[in-house]
């Protein structure tokens, strides 16, 4: 897994290895979701604003969690993803129920919104 890190990557080559390919500033609204819910997107928050930080650094690591923001994203809008990311962080500090870890576990939380 260590080796999926070494690369950096720019944002318009991430959006690009998206399936299906989006906009770079389609990628952007995903790291906006990851970064405030995905424990590994911390360092795209920029402490003094509050925002996402432009200057912080993609990894090959960081694609599939942006791949899941996007597979939700063909079904659902971003409110609701963000919705179901929002549950998720909130489980697992809580420690309650339906905050599975999986993709598998969003995606079937997201489906419940159908």
């Amino acid at each position: 897994m260590e080796a999926l890190q070494v690369r950096e990557l720019t944002r318009p080559e991430v959006a690009a290895m998206m399936k299906p390919k989006v906009s770079a500033r389609q990628l952007q609204e995903y790291l906006n979701i990851a970064r405030k819910y995905v424990p590994e997107f911390n360092k795209f928050n920029d402490p003094n604003t509050g925002r996402l930080k432009g200057m912080a650094k993609l990894y090959e690591c960081h694609v599939p969690v942006l791949q899941e923001i996007r597979s939700l994203a063909r079904e659902h809008t971003l409110a609701d993803i963000e919705s179901v990311f929002q549950q998720r962080a909130s489980s697992k500090i809580t420690g309650g129920a339906g905050g599975e870890e999986s993709a598998g576990g969003v995606i079937r939380m997201a489906r419940s919104f159908s």
